[in-house]
């Protein structure tokens, strides 16, 4: 009869021994499941984070591009109207010479008429 009881009272201790074990099991499954859940999210957060970092970045250098770009072009125009303007102003000049030079070969032609 004591065996018995004795027998009893260990069956019980590993029911409850089982159960808690299956408790603290479907806890920690459940809580490590919560987790990963988490862990997922925040892997998508941190993946749309960077590709939203990436067209940012993509988008700024081609401001800068088209900045760069219309800066060229801008210098470009200028080089171009700095070259016109010398070769007008050497034309000037070259027209300013030749009056000069005509002015005096008029004068030399009247002062020899009228000597």
């Amino acid at each position: 009869e004591e065996k018995k009881k004795f027998q009893d009272e260990i069956n019980n201790y590993k029911l409850l021994c089982n159960n808690l074990q299956e408790k603290y099991n479907k806890e920690f499954n459940e809580e490590k499941n919560q987790h990963q859940i988490v862990v997922k999210e925040l892997n998508e957060e941190i993946k749309d984070i960077k590709e939203r970092n990436a067209r940012d970045v993509q988008q700024i250098e081609q401001k800068h591009q088209n900045k760069i770009n219309s800066q060229k072009e801008k210098i470009n125009q200028l080089q171009q109207s700095l070259e016109k303007n010398t070769l007008l102003k050497d034309e000037a000049s070259n027209l300013k010479n030749t009056q000069i030079q005509l002015t005096q070969s008029f004068e030399e032609e009247k002062k020899k008429f009228q000597d």
